[in-house]
């Protein structure tokens, strides 16, 4: 019939063309493959005829490779410190015993060698401290003295407000307005703020500052404190001075770390 040779006819048209395209595909993934083998072998002959050159471009290479992967890094970083630097954390201050917080109490302050009775309505109004006023390595100038720090009780808790200075290079590392700490560089390693105590350490891991109840009523700090022509050690029952002259932090280095962490960093050995 007719309609059904036509039919017929499609369906044999259809299979050729079908037959056709695998044979096309398959005359071309051969021919692909037959390409590739010869330009393997074309290369491996030219780096057999010349192993120098092979050499040059295998570590220009190598070069190329390690340079990428050096810049990305160093983008990684820039990107990290960049999110370290000005960045803000909260302070949590420390809690005030309970036994002495009422309005006619008093707590001592012991800073180095010194002790001094404060009351809680002066430490309201913010108490400022520093140890150039109780050394002979320089005098305050004009009556400004610019490694004064000032201690400050708000509700039940005692804040902070001074700088931070790394004992290398006299870089501010960071910066604290009570509640609020603000690290400027990535060479404050660590801080930590709890209900007992708050520590700063810098790039070498020392102490730049803590304070701490060791008793209801005592509260110790400690720290290291640069100025423009002398550097201060304040350590337990002991106060450090010495001018900014010659092997200076050498010098200070064992001041320094006589101050005891407050916190575990794990890194201790």
């Amino acid at each position: 019939m007719p309609g059904l040779n036509h039919s017929q006819n499609e369906k044999e048209n259809l299979s050729k063309k079908i037959s056709r395209y695998y044979k096309s595909k398959s005359h071309k993934s051969a021919k692909q493959k037959k390409n590739l083998r010869y330009n393997l072998h074309h290369i491996y002959v030219w780096i057999k005829n010349n192993p120098l050159k092979t050499i040059a471009l295998f570590s220009i290479g190598i070069i190329i490779y390690l340079s990428v992967l050096f810049y990305a890094y160093d983008v990684n970083v820039l990107k990290k410190s960049r999110n370290i630097s000005n960045s803000k954390n909260l302070v949590k201050g420390l809690l005030l015993p309970k036994k002495i917080l009422n309005k006619n109490s008093h707590i001592l302050l012991q800073f180095g060698n010194i002790e001094s009775s404060v009351s809680l309505e002066n430490l309201r109004r913010g108490i400022g401290m520093s140890p150039m006023s109780l050394t002979n390595c320089e005098k305050i100038k004009n009556g400004k003295d610019p490694i004064n720090f000032f201690i400050f009780l708000e509700m039940d808790r005692l804040y902070v407000t001074t700088n931070f200075r790394e004992l290398a290079n006299d870089e501010i590392i960071g910066t604290v307005n009570k509640k609020h700490l603000k690290v400027l560089s990535g060479n404050l390693f660590a801080f930590s703020s709890e209900d007992n105590f708050f520590e700063v350490l810098d790039g070498q891991e020392n102490v730049v500052f803590n304070m701490r109840f060791t008793k209801p009523d005592l509260l110790v700090i400690q720290g290291y404190f640069i100025s423009a022509d002398c550097i201060y050690v304040a350590a337990e029952n002991k106060i450090y001075s010495d001018h900014k002259v010659g092997n200076y932090i050498e010098k200070a280095l064992p001041e320094i770390r006589q101050i005891k962490k407050l916190y575990n960093y794990d890194i201790d050995p």
